[in-house]
């Protein structure tokens, strides 16, 4: 057996004792050591948290419309049901109608005063219980 084959069977036989003397010590200082390797880390890669934290929050903004789209075309479909008796064809067509309305919009105001000159509706969002108002003018 060479020199080094030997050393690595004596440091393996060796081992689980450090090891043992490793687990030790961070159950000691588990608090020091993690704060001290978070320190190290943040330290070296602030670009690249930086960069993972805005990506995250891109990635968020994305779903989250994504899930309100979602959300309000589902609710549009089953308020046309419910309230006013369409049926499948109906709720389809009225769904493609609507999506052209915002496909080709410039933004959410200009749909928002289209409909408050045509119909006298206001849509406001910052109101939780009362979005759909009508106006008087």
């Amino acid at each position: 057996m060479s020199s080094r084959a030997k050393r690595r069977t004596e440091f393996r036989k060796e081992m689980p004792d450090e090891r043992q003397r490793v687990a030790e010590y961070l159950n000691e200082h588990k608090e020091q050591v993690y704060d001290e390797i978070d320190r190290r880390i943040a330290l070296r890669n602030i670009p690249m948290i930086k960069e993972m934290i805005e990506e995250g929050y891109r990635e968020g903004q994305i779903h989250g419309g994504q899930d309100l789209i979602k959300q309000v075309y589902a609710g549009v479909a089953l308020a046309l049901h419910e309230e006013f008796g369409f049926g499948k064809e109906r709720v389809y067509r009225a769904l493609s109608a609507l999506e052209e309305h915002i496909k080709f919009a410039l933004n959410h105001k200009e749909l928002s005063d289209k409909l408050m000159e045509k119909y006298g509706i206001e849509i406001d969002v910052d109101d939780m219980f009362e979005r759909v108002k009508k106006t008087d003018e």
